[in-house]
């Protein structure tokens, strides 16, 4: 399963990718972006199965991503600490939401 995260602090992307490597192997982690324009570029050029999106980038938001990839092919799970944006996720077909710092077990 290919998957991308779009986080634009560099430290949460290491954090969410070593999570994943450990205990999801079959999730390939191919790149990642840490602003919106960067992260079309990415979904763009790597046809994600699996997207994990942090809401808050820089000047804008991980809701003006998935606006600008239409039709969307991927499957969006919200890492975020942000609680108040879970509604607005659920619009959006969100797999999942999960609450930074992430937690293994979940």
């Amino acid at each position: 399963m290919k998957a991308i995260i779009i986080d634009d602090e560099y430290h949460n992307v290491e954090t969410l990718s070593r999570l994943l490597n450990s205990n999801f192997p079959e999730i390939n982690i191919e790149g990642s972006a840490g602003n919106v324009h960067d992260a079309v570029l990415l979904a763009q050029e790597y046809q994600p199965d699996l997207v994990f999106l942090d809401i808050q980038l820089r000047n804008e938001t991980s809701f003006d991503f998935l606006n600008r990839v239409t039709p969307r092919s991927f499957e969006v799970i919200f890492v975020t600490a942000y609680h108040q944006y879970g509604i607005e996720a659920i619009k959006y077909a969100a797999l999942d939401y999960l609450l930074k710092p992430v937690d293994a077990s979940e």
